[in-house]
């Protein structure tokens, strides 16, 4: 078996690296929780009719956060089962991130999860989906801000 894990900053391409492996054969699944990493795995092997299934997966910050940090845990846990597999982590320079942010105007799917927070518009888009996976996120905001966007930086770079 192959297993391709994709991961990244949000609007680094994971959905498009994901739609390449698609279209090259690959059984690609969107923001799988982390957890669910090894069982994963281990149904690709035993329920499959293909004699090299080969899968891919996102796993990102979306992922509760308990999940993450026992990451490379699971993935011990599927490599120890001789399953091959890649961790491709996918990054951008800060502009094109800031393009493709405006272009898509959505909402961060972790936004919901955390209060108080400034409204996006208030900071630069960049500085506020960083903040989303800084560790101080979910603590109360230090007294310095970011120099480049003036906001706490807790909710900053």
């Amino acid at each position: 078996m192959r297993l391709i894990i994709v991961s990244g900053r949000s609007g680094s391409g994971k959905s498009t690296a994901l739609n390449v492996l698609e279209d090259n054969g690959f059984y690609c699944i969107d923001n799988l929780p982390a957890g669910l990493l090894p069982e994963l795995a281990e149904r690709a092997l035993i329920h499959t009719e293909l004699a090299q299934p080969l899968v891919a997966v996102s796993i990102d910050a979306r992922n509760l956060p308990s999940h993450l940090e026992r990451f490379p845990i699971l993935l011990e846990e599927v490599r120890a089962k001789h399953i091959h597999c890649d961790v491709l982590y996918l990054d951008a320079d800060e502009e094109t991130l800031l393009k493709r942010f405006s272009e898509t105007r959505r909402r961060h799917p972790s936004a919901a999860r955390i209060a108080p927070w400034p409204k996006p518009s208030k900071m630069k888009p960049s500085c506020w989906a960083r903040s989303l996976t800084s560790p101080t996120s979910r603590s109360t905001p230090p007294a310095s801000t970011c120099t480049s966007c003036a906001m706490p930086l807790s909710y900053a770079c």
